[in-house]
């Protein structure tokens, strides 16, 4: 079933049928309880990063071997990466709704205060300018890379949960509470 050679980050459902197989690698599900979000390296394919909930964890998942962890941040959970055009990895948290800047070195630094409770999503537009998906309250933000935050929308929902840029366009999904 599924696509062979295809991460399962990147599977869908309807890819499936009755009674397909799907293997997953245990490995990895040990040494974190929730994976929240999970990122392709542009630099190197062959990494993955986990955010994690419940430790608020970044790891590096290497085609072999055990995963590295990158940060243990004070937050509960990392709910959102996104790579950025400068090649640093961007964190979203909950619940401060921090977001977290990692550079090439490893290099930790607190990006923004959303004023949010959850950062749900991370997301770079065309012009390489990093937006936040975040719930209570229900908010799109522009983060410039001095850490500047704008309010693009505010919603009528208590959470826009995910982000899309698409031909010049940015859609958002959002939720109730509960």
């Amino acid at each position: 079933g599924g696509q062979k050679g295809t991460t399962v980050c990147q599977l869908h459902m309807r890819h499936f049928q009755d009674g397909d197989e799907l293997t997953l690698e245990p490995w990895r599900s040990r040494t974190f309880p929730v994976i929240r979000d999970l990122m392709v390296d542009p630099g190197d394919p062959n990494i993955l990063y986990a955010g994690t909930g419940d430790l608020g964890r970044i790891y590096a998942l290497p085609p072999k071997g055990e995963p590295i962890l990158l940060f243990d941040s004070p937050e509960l959970a990392i709910h959102s990466l996104a790579v950025g055009p400068d090649g640093a990895l961007y964190a979203g948290t909950a619940p401060d709704g921090l977001i977290y800047r990692i550079d090439a070195k490893g290099q930790v630094s607190t990006l923004a205060q959303t004023g949010s409770a959850y950062v749900w999503d991370l997301e770079f537009d065309a012009r390489g300018r990093l937006c936040a998906a975040t719930g209570q309250p229900a908010r799109v933000l522009s983060i410039s890379a001095a850490g500047k935050v704008d309010t693009l929308c505010t919603l009528a929902d208590q959470h826009v949960m995910s982000l899309l840029f698409h031909r010049e366009h940015l859609y958002a999904a959002t939720a109730r509470a509960g």
